[in-house]
């Protein structure tokens, strides 16, 4: 059942935690404080420098798309690029 249906048939009224929404989603979730329910990914570190360049070379610097294959958000992957000193000009055809 879908985050939608659920919420749209809970009682009026009633207070639904994390517990209630689907597997796919309650996996990611990791505490309930409250009203709020803290979410957090599983720690993953940077890329080295070299897969940084190969993912710019094959994406022709677009950030972006190096960023969604990596699943990251497009400033920290620009913030890996500035950190590393990478010439994103070269890149870009």
């Amino acid at each position: 059942m879908s985050c939608a249906r659920r919420s749209s048939t809970a009682k009026e009224g009633a207070r639904s935690g994390w517990r209630t929404l689907p597997s796919v989603v309650g996996e990611r979730v990791t505490v309930e404080h409250g009203d709020r329910v803290l979410r957090c990914r599983p720690p993953r570190a940077r890329p080295e420098d070299a897969e940084i360049e190969a993912l710019l070379n094959r994406h022709k610097g677009n950030i972006a798309e190096v960023a969604r294959e990596l699943d990251r958000q497009w400033a920290v992957v620009w913030r890996w690029v500035q950190k590393s000193g990478v010439d994103i000009d070269k890149y870009r055809r």
